[in-house]
Order: C-alpha cells, then sequence, then structure tokens
C-alpha cells in the first residue's frame, strides 16, 4: 500500500513492460506484465482470462495468472519471444511478479 491508497497491483499490458514491472515490485505492488513484445491478438483474452479468474473465482495472483496463460495456450498461442520466433502464434512471455 502506496501513500495511504489500497492499490496492491497493477496490470501492464504493455510490450516489453518488465522492467517497470520490476520496479513496481520493488515498491511493494503485485503485477502482471510482458518480458518481450506481446501479441495484440493474445494480450486481450490473456487479460480477460486473468481478471475473470481473480473476479469471478476469487482465484489467488498465482491461479489467475496459470488460468489467463491456459487461456492463450488453448487458442495456439505459444509464450515465445516474437522477435525469435515468427509466427501468428508468437504470444510473448508474460510474467506475474509477486512482492
Amino acid at each position: 500500500v502506496m501513500n495511504g491508497g489500497d492499490t496492491e497491483f497493477i496490470f501492464l499490458s504493455a510490450c516489453t513492460s518488465h522492467g517497470y514491472g520490476m520496479r513496481l515490485k520493488q515498491m511493494g505492488f503485485v503485477v502482471v506484465c510482458w518480458l518481450t513484445r506481446v501479441n495484440d491478438d493474445a494480450a486481450q483474452p490473456f487479460a480477460t482470462a486473468f481478471y475473470k479468474a481473480r473476479v469471478k473465482n476469487n482465484a489467488s495472483w498465482q491461479a489467475a495468472f496459470d488460468c489467463a496463460v491456459e487461456e492463450i495456450e488453448s487458442q495456439n498461442f505459444q509464450l515465445v519471444d516474437p522477435d525469435i520466433v515468427k509466427t501468428k502464434y508468437a504470444a510473448g512471455i508474460p510474467k506475474l511478479l509477486i512482492p
């Protein structure tokens, strides 16, 4: 909790946001970010599955993250760097950072 607020989680749905995520983690936030570029077609169902698991199923951070990974993998996306594996199914590499 920072400056008396109640924010504990930040979702960075942006390419190569891992560096920002690490800084936020050091400040005490739980963060979801992307180590690599992220495929927009994968980012949307990833975020939807993550929030659905957290809100609807009251899942833990890790369980919601795992659910989001499973969702995009079920759509044939691969958790690989799109700059290295050049296919339309290269989703990017998401990260969950917990202080």
